[in-house]
């Protein structure tokens, strides 16, 4: 695609890897701020999902196993049932806790080296710095997550309507959430993950980088399967694409040649191969369905209008900005046609799987969390979008949307963890709207319940 010559000029020669990393800083800033003001106890981790992910990481470096008891007990864990081999049960996947143990294993080794020369600082595992080093880590995560889906809306667009895109996917979405207030979650890391697999496919699909490129796809499709299950569905985007270039093109698909399919899968084993362990483990057998008594049982009857537009963490009617890149993803298939519906068919999968399951809202959620997996596709469409408003020369209009839907974005977070709207329920926009007057004295009524 060739790139427009016009340039937004206040943004023009931009350093943006820095700009994306003063994002981020400023993010954990306001997470360790809310850390203090929300924590009070300093107890970062607590007894839901993030204390399972938490759990294996403490028992894997402290105690070297993978029986998740003395953790479940020291962090309130109560509702886990006995595996047939005799231990508790995690039902949740190990690619969170194994991309951020290097992380907890430094700040275990810098305590043990504090207390060699005296500190006496706790070692046990539980401590704040383990607690920080796990939440800061996927940050780290989510950091490369935005550079990554860049060099990808790069690949495809000028460099301005790439920065402004990841920009304001993170400022206007539900992704700036996970990074101010719970980084603990898996979200970071399935994004960095995504980010990186849609960017190898682009870079292999045009024979780029030999079979070094396809290794790392295989290493980002193990990761982002096993930090988020539902996200395999992404793994058929270049396996169609490869299909589809051999009845159009008659070129052999990667994935039945040496040069693609080995490098892939020696990427892809090690992240099945350790998650295989663990459920080995933990359950007794290598192959499980870790989410007994949890299904799909709206997969004949999706509920897909609820999941875009329901006031229970409706995709859309949460965060508008990415009505806005579902329009330029239509524009990005006007001009990279294959390419597009690859990435709309992905985002329809994804919506497809959240609207089967069970818990289709998925309980606590600023937005619709699920769909975070999905944001590099989201980035793409809105930096198409903003390049075609440069070519209209509306970006003017553009930019100040997305500036609006970014500050509509932070009082949705503070009316949200304020709980004037609710975490896991239905509310009424209307009245919403018409108490927002109210919102300072409903972030003061939650701080004042937490003194």
């Amino acid at each position: 695609m060739a790139h427009t010559k016009e340039t937004i000029g206040t943004l023009r020669g931009a350093r943006r890897a820095p700009a994306f990393a003063l994002f981020v800083l400023a993010s954990a800033a306001v997470f360790l701020l809310l850390v203090l003001v929300v924590d009070s106890r300093m107890e970062i981790i607590r007894n839901s999902d993030d204390g399972h992910y938490f759990s294996y990481v403490r028992s894997a470096v402290i105690d070297r196993d993978m029986d998740l008891l003395d953790e479940y007990e020291r962090l309130g864990i109560t509702d886990y049932r006995l595996t047939p081999a005799g231990i508790p049960a995690n039902k949740y996947s190990i690619g969170l806790p194994l991309a951020v143990l290097p992380f907890y294993a430094l700040a275990h080794t810098a305590v043990l080296a504090l207390n060699s020369l005296g500190f006496g600082l706790e070692s046990s595992g539980y401590s704040i710095p383990y607690q920080l080093s796990f939440s800061l880590g996927s940050i780290f995560y989510g950091y490369l997550g935005l550079l990554i889906s860049y060099r990808l809306a790069r690949r495809y667009y000028a460099e301005e309507a790439a920065f402004l895109s990841v920009s304001f996917i993170f400022l206007a979405s539900n992704l700036i959430y996970y990074f101010v207030r719970e980084p603990f979650m898996s979200h970071l890391v399935s994004f960095f993950a995504a980010a990186l697999f849609f960017y190898m496919w682009s870079v292999t699909r045009e024979g780029e980088g030999g079979k070094r490129s396809f290794f790392v796809m295989g290493l980002s499709a193990g990761l982002m399967v096993i930090t988020r299950q539902q996200d395999a569905v992404f793994l058929l985007v270049p396996i169609l694409d490869g299909a589809i270039g051999f009845f159009k093109e008659r070129r052999l698909p990667w994935f039945l040649t040496a040069r693609g399919l080995f490098p892939f899968t020696a990427g892809l084993a090690p992240a099945v191969i350790v998650q295989a362990l663990v459920w080995k483990l933990i359950f007794g057998s290598f192959l499980v369905y870790s989410y007994g008594g949890e299904s799909f049982i709206y997969a004949a009857s999706p509920k897909i209008v609820q999941v875009l537009f329901s006031s229970k963490h409706g995709l859309l009617s949460w965060n508008p900005v990415i009505i806005f890149a579902l329009i330029g993803l239509a524009f990005f298939m006007k001009e990279e046609r294959r390419q597009g519906g690859l990435l709309l068919a992905a985002f329809l999968l994804q919506l497809y799987v959240n609207a089967s399951w069970f818990m289709w809202w998925f309980g606590h959620s600023f937005g619709h969390r699920a769909f975070i997996s999905a944001a590099p596709v989201f980035i793409i469409g809105l930096a198409a979008l903003f390049e075609k408003l440069d070519r209209k020369g509306l970006i003017a209009w553009g930019i100040t949307t997305a500036v609006l839907l970014s500050l509509w974005n932070m009082v949705m977070m503070t009316a949200y963890l304020s709980e004037m709207i609710p975490y896991a329920d239905y509310f009424s926009w209307k009245a919403f709207f018409l108490n927002l007057l109210e919102l300072p004295d409903a972030v003061l009524r939650k701080l004042l319940s937490l003194s």
